[in-house]
């Protein structure tokens, strides 16, 4: 489902499916050794890593489960919405003290997801704003 999903909110937006040579979303190394990666790798946008394994966790950079669906428990249309939210929002990391916040916001609103990661060690760095992928 996860897979399916994003190929329709990336169908909506223009833009071709996981995996297609065209695409900037391609498939990855598994993760241990048999449950399925993409990576999304386009100049300007934020690293974004998806994990398709009975939920969709979405990650960015290092950062894992910034937004996370069950599978089982949500509809594809709600995750495809989600998705398309998420391809078309900017990306800001903030720093401070050992952690950091990640916020995804459509440009010119309020963040729709906040998330904050704090650690005991070196936080690994992003840069502070990445544009859209997808520019609305």
């Amino acid at each position: 489902m996860g897979i399916d999903a994003m190929n329709a909110a990336l169908s909506s937006l223009g833009k071709p499916p996981v995996g297609d040579p065209a695409s900037d979303i391609q498939f990855d190394e598994p993760v241990a050794f048999a449950i399925p990666t993409a990576v999304l790798n386009a100049a300007g946008a934020a690293p974004i890593k998806f994990i398709f394994h009975g939920y969709l966790d979405v990650w960015i950079g290092p950062f894992s489960e910034v937004l996370v669906y069950d599978v089982e428990k949500q509809t594809p249309s709600e995750v495809e919405e989600d998705l398309r939210l998420l391809f078309t929002s900017e990306v800001a990391c903030r720093y401070r003290w050992g952690s950091v916040r990640i916020t995804l916001s459509q440009p010119g609103h309020k963040p729709w997801r906040r998330l904050g990661v704090g650690g005991s060690g070196p936080v690994p760095r992003l840069e502070p704003l990445y544009a859209p992928y997808v520019v609305r």
